[in-house]
């Protein structure tokens, strides 16, 4: 177990410049990267000058840092807010639209692993600056709080708008005004979202079709966020997934558990931290503090100061908390770097945390506020004091190794499985099967602020068979919503220096965890053309399931067919997008088919009613793709086929007159 900065053994010069920016905002990607970015780098000269384009990769295997694509017309990312699309892009939206008296942009932009690069989307009704982003189970993206654009509001943005993929919705208000910024939430497996941070001095809970969250309990998170930061704890299949959240950065953390008839805040066990050179108490605040979720199951708990920017008492010993018996281990490894406001931590794939940023007493990036009391701000770049330029970002990068990291006897698996749907299974081997204990799905973190919205930690049922592993996973998207997540594995092992029999994880393996609800409504919704399908062709409805285009190999030609495959393959686009599940009442309205190409659509004798309804108005996506290969048709229309087409229209045409005269 240690502590280093990187790169290890380099000169300090090199180390204390490594980062080349301050990571405000950083988010583990599916290629084993993190990109971490800040805008203007909390600077009103940056800002002045629009300085905005600070964004880095950093190799989690190489530890080499690399710049993004460039991204000349960005808007000022700082203080933004993001989360996991399912596909594995980051979302990202909000930021500074004017720096001191701070407003929030209406922008958003979607972060692509595969190029690199920032790309302009949607905007929202309202800006936010200091917004939570989450990801819903359904793939869609949640925004809440944050300051807004209007320099005549003072009140923040009480929209809670939903991303769908294409484009921000407001689908719920906060019935009261909040001065919560960066508020602290986490889905639960009932698809309610919790919001921990007080709410009108109540922990709220909201879910898609509710105007408004409704309370659950009273809330003694009452001061700002950098007091208190908190982390879904593990979501464990032997526990029936029974959801608990644990707050700390406090004295005295506290734990909530929402599977309880009435659930309240309690305190977990006690800490102790040895007092030494820094701290002036067993039990210090973390402000601005993380917690980081291993794979084990413990929390891991770094950085923060005994009080907001007090770099005289940085908290540099992390600690340990478990939940299987409620408490707090201080770890012997300290970290060497003080971090507190603008703070990052990420655990990566082989099971390592990554530490980043920092603004040192909390102060702008080039220049010192102090030096600034009154309006106007700075314009200049950077501000120059007795001949040295002021900097105030940490910018050293430090790795922190847990107890299991360089043992040799973790667990080994060999997978070439990617991705995988809710309801389905996973399948890989290993030689220590028979000693496996756990398999856990851990999401990929994106943070901010000293809060993680996005990592999360579920366990997973599986069986063994020799070496085989099969694992499935739990068939609800609010358990596991869609997204990155790296599979670990735990096995057991007798340490041979304490004689105990230890829990040891493997590395992470990357895996793309689909959500299968808009499959399985799928099949509900086009019924009448399975039925048909089936009864003209033998075909069997439940391969639709199976893959994304069941059709893609059917031959027969009549139109009938080609919307039915055409359907499949655009909800596969949707899910390819982001956008999960198009609810019918939310699809864009197909025009009106003309009798002409309503008389060539086949349609069964049974369902012609339904059919006829469901051809004129509904879609699953626009147009383009609908039209794709329609002459080569035209030309192919069986007669017999044609003539039933014929009598369905003329019935139809007769009950549209029916229905004028009524």
């Amino acid at each position: 177990m240690r502590c280093f900065i990187v790169p290890e053994g380099a000169s300090s010069a090199t180390q204390n410049s490594y980062a080349q920016i301050i990571a405000i905002h950083a988010a583990l990607l599916s290629n084993g990267k993190i990109v971490f970015f800040s805008g203007d780098q909390h600077d009103p000269g940056q800002f002045a000058h629009s300085a905005f384009d600070h964004a880095r990769l950093f190799d989690c295997v190489t530890f080499a840092i690399t710049p993004c694509t460039p991204a000349p017309t960005i808007t000022d990312l700082f203080c933004c807010g993001h989360a996991f699309l399912p596909d594995g892009r980051l979302m990202i939206s909000g930021g500074t639209l004017r720096f001191d008296h701070f407003l929030g942009t209406i922008q958003a932009w979607i972060f692509d692993p595969a190029s690199a690069a920032f790309q302009n989307t949607a905007s929202m009704s309202h800006g936010r600056w200091y917004p939570t982003l989450i990801t819903l189970g359904n793939g869609r993206v949640l925004a809440v709080s944050g300051a807004n654009d209007d320099p005549n509001n003072t009140e923040q943005n009480r929209d809670l708008e939903v991303f769908d993929g294409a484009s921000w919705n407001v689908e719920g208000i906060l019935s009261y005004g909040t001065d919560t910024l960066y508020p602290r939430l986490h889905l639960l497996p009932d698809g309610r979202v919790f919001f921990v941070s007080s709410m009108n001095g109540q922990s709220m809970a909201w879910s898609e079709g509710l105007a408004t969250p409704t309370p659950v309990c009273s809330s003694p998170f009452t001061t700002g966020f950098p007091d208190h930061t908190s982390v879904l704890l593990p979501l464990l299949h032997e526990e029936n997934y029974a959801p608990r959240i644990m707050v700390a950065n406090m004295p005295q953390p506290q734990i909530i558990d929402l599977s309880l008839a009435s659930p309240a805040w309690t305190n977990t066990g006690g800490r102790s931290l040895p007092v030494d050179e820094f701290l002036t108490t067993p039990t210090p605040a973390r402000s601005n503090g993380t917690l980081t979720m291993l794979p084990t199951g413990e929390v891991l708990s770094a950085g923060g100061h005994e009080s907001y920017g007090d770099e005289a008492h940085p908290v540099l010993a992390p600690e340990i908390y478990r939940h299987e018996t409620d408490s707090w281990v201080v770890l012997p490894s300290r970290t060497t770097v003080s971090r507190g406001y603008h703070s990052v931590a990420l655990l990566m794939p082989d099971g390592r945390v990554w530490f980043a940023g920092s603004d040192k007493r909390c102060d702008w990036s080039f220049h010192n506020s102090l030096d600034f009391p009154n309006p106007p701000e700075p314009t200049d770049l950077q501000q120059i004091v007795n001949g040295v330029p002021v900097d105030n970002r940490e910018l050293r990068i430090e790795i922190f190794e847990p107890w299991y990291f360089s043992r040799t006897d973790r667990p080994v698996i060999s997978i070439s499985q990617q991705s995988v749907a809710v309801g389905r299974t996973i399948t890989f081997t290993t030689p220590q099967a028979g000693s496996i204990s756990r398999v856990a799905l851990l999401r990929a973190g994106s943070t901010t602020h000293a809060f993680n919205s996005d990592q999360r930690y579920v366990g997973i049922p599986f069986t063994v068979s020799g070496n085989t592993v099969q694992v499935t996973v739990p068939d609800n998207e609010n358990l596991v919503p869609p997204g990155p997540y790296m599979l670990f594995v735990l096995a057991q092992v007798v340490d041979p220096q304490i004689g105990a029999t230890i829990d040891v994880p493997s590395v992470g393996h990357w895996i793309t965890v689909a959500n299968g609800k808009s499959h399985k409504e799928l099949v509900k919704e086009i019924k009448p053309e399975i039925e048909y399908v089936k009864a003209e062709l033998e075909f069997d409805p439940k391969a639709i399931v199976e893959v994304d285009d069941p059709f893609a190999t059917v031959v027969d030609p009549p139109e009938m067919l080609e919307r039915i495959a055409r359907a499949v393959d655009n909800l596969s686009r949707i899910v390819g997008g982001s956008r999960s599940f198009i609810k019918p009442s939310e699809r864009p309205m197909l025009p009106l088919i003309s009798k002409e190409r309503l008389a060539a659509v086949p349609i069964h004798p049974l369902d012609k009613d339904t059919l006829a309804r469901q051809l004129k108005m509904e879609g699953m996506m626009a147009q383009p793709q609908m039209e794709e290969g329609k002459e080569e048709h035209n030309h192919r229309h069986d007669p017999v086929m044609d003539g039933q087409a014929e009598k369905s229209a003329k019935d139809m045409d007769s009950r549209r007159k029916d229905k004028k005269k009524r």
